[in-house]
């Protein structure tokens, strides 16, 4: 049932505001009162066709909007309504609303959600029946039949009609679970089959969630090996062995023992003798883990290629079943179980 009409620059129409009661409404008026801009208007809303030409001369947009109380053909909207989301308000309300710009844009929503115009031709059917001069055929359209017969029934056939409905919806999901228990013989074998394939390939490649990051160190290592080498070597020199005349341990020696020199002759300067000394250990240490890191040091081109290719597999195996190989390894677990509950 339409309760209200709000009217906004359709046609001759500035602005107008319909209330409609329950019961028989008349509406009345000389030719060109806007008698049929009001129908227009419905039908607007029902998900009629609309065109910029129908905009108030001057203005930019044409706006319609009902308000709609669905006592009728309530369980199949309601069914309409649910394949988007949306839902009666909580009282059995429905908002329409339809927009069409200069530009010859239509939009429209329902409830405050936009929606498709096919939307809203598919749920206006049920909402309101437009009966003209030329459309008694309305009661040779089969697919509003069962609808016509169903509303002669009393409050005892409505409920019986409730009950089938549901017992229908029970029988159809039993008939569905039955149907997966006797699934194509054929289906079930080719399904079991890429389960077996798709773990297999998994588990051939022994993957370990920390072997990634360890490859990429590895090859990072291997595809800088030559400055590594290059800093690593001259820091040893320059402690050890020296650039020129003198290594940085050489003169550290020379600073000390012209410190026990001039210690003979202020004793103050213990302190820092000491101070070197420790910087002197230190450096020394320093220098024999850089000479054991460079010892430990070793580029083989192959390792390098042994690297890439097992990186690639396990891209590959990345792009086919998960982002990580975390994820890759539950795909796996997941597939066996669901293979075992397959050859059941």
């Amino acid at each position: 049932m339409l309760l209200a009409l709000s009217i906004q620059n359709v046609a001759l129409i500035d602005k107008a505001e319909l209330q409609f009661e329950e019961g028989f409404n008349v509406l009345t008026g000389e030719t060109g009162a806007g008698k049929s801009i009001v129908i227009d208007s419905v039908l607007l809303l029902l998900g009629g066709r609309g065109s910029k030409e129908i905009i108030r001369t001057g203005e930019e947009k044409a706006i319609v909007e009902g308000v709609f109380f669905v006592d009728s053909n309530k369980d199949k909207i309601v069914e309409i309504l649910e394949e988007i989301g949306l839902e009666l308000e909580e009282d059995d309300t429905l908002i329409i609303n339809r927009e069409i710009t200069k530009n010859g844009r239509s939009y429209c929503r329902i409830n405050g959600r936009i929606v498709p115009l096919s939307f809203l031709s598919k749920i206006g059917a049920f909402l309101v029946d437009i009966l003209g001069q030329h459309e008694h055929q309305f009661l040779l359209d089969n697919t509003k039949h069962l609808f016509i017969l169903d509303n002669f029934g009393d409050e005892e056939f409505k409920a019986l009609r409730e009950k089938f409905k549901e017992l229908l919806k029970e029988y159809n999901r039993i008939q569905k679970e039955i149907s997966s228990f006797f699934k194509d013989e054929k289906e079930k074998n080719e399904t079991i089959e890429l389960l077996k394939y798709q773990i297999e390939e998994i588990e051939r490649a022994s993957l370990s969630v920390e072997e990634e990051s360890q490859l990429l160190e590895k090859r990072n290592l291997l595809l800088n090996f030559e400055k590594l080498f290059t800093a690593m070597n001259s820091s040893y020199k320059i402690l050890y062995e020296g650039s020129g005349s003198f290594s940085v341990l050489d003169n550290l020696h020379v600073a000390i023992k012209n410190l026990e020199t001039a210690l003979t002759i202020d004793e103050k300067l213990k302190i820092l003798k000491d101070k070197l000394e420790n910087i002197l250990y230190e450096l020394e240490d320093c220098a024999l883990q850089i000479r054991d890191y460079l010892k430990g040091l070793d580029f083989n081109q192959q390792s390098l290629e042994e690297i890439e290719m097992r990186l690639d597999q396990i891209n590959f195996l990345k792009r086919k079943y998960g982002p990580t190989i975390q994820q890759i390894l539950e795909f796996k677990e997941n597939k066996k179980i669901l293979k075992k509950s397959s050859k059941n």
